[in-house]
């Protein structure tokens, strides 16, 4: 069997509402196939790596598998309008303030990577909105 082989790695949230729209938006944002997508989906998407918290080193691990097993060498971090990790929507005055907070807490994350992943350059951060659709708006 051949080996798996990846471009990139998807970090999510398990959110029914966001979570297949957000995999079809990413792959084709950076043009892949699925095939060339690993995809790690868990409460908050980067939740766990922004606070250091109890549930970082099995993402550690998903990662470093995607990352030095198949090859990825791009990592996205998507987070999304009204998470329940994040207290929902009604936890921020506006949707302006809750993206900031969203940018925040995935530039933690990525810090986190860095530590763990120094050869990794491309760190991506998106926040997924859904007004009638599902769209991705950059945040770095």
């Amino acid at each position: 069997m051949e080996k798996a082989r990846s471009q990139a790695v998807l970090l999510h949230c398990q959110d029914p509402r966001f979570k297949s729209h957000v995999e079809k938006l990413v792959v084709a944002n950076l043009g892949l196939t699925e095939e060339e997508l690993d995809v790690i989906s868990v409460p908050g998407g980067g939740w766990e790596l922004a606070r250091s918290g109890v549930g970082i080193e099995l993402l550690a691990t998903g990662l470093k598998i995607a990352i030095q097993d198949h090859g990825a060498r791009t990592v996205v971090i998507v987070h999304h309008q009204d998470c329940g990790a994040y207290g929902g929507s009604g936890s921020f005055r506006n949707l302006d303030h809750e993206r900031e907070h969203h940018d925040r807490e995935i530039r933690k994350a990525v810090h986190q990577l860095i530590v763990r992943f120094r050869h990794i350059q491309d760190f991506q951060g998106y926040m997924a909105v859904k007004n009638g659709h599902v769209s991705l708006d950059r945040l770095f």
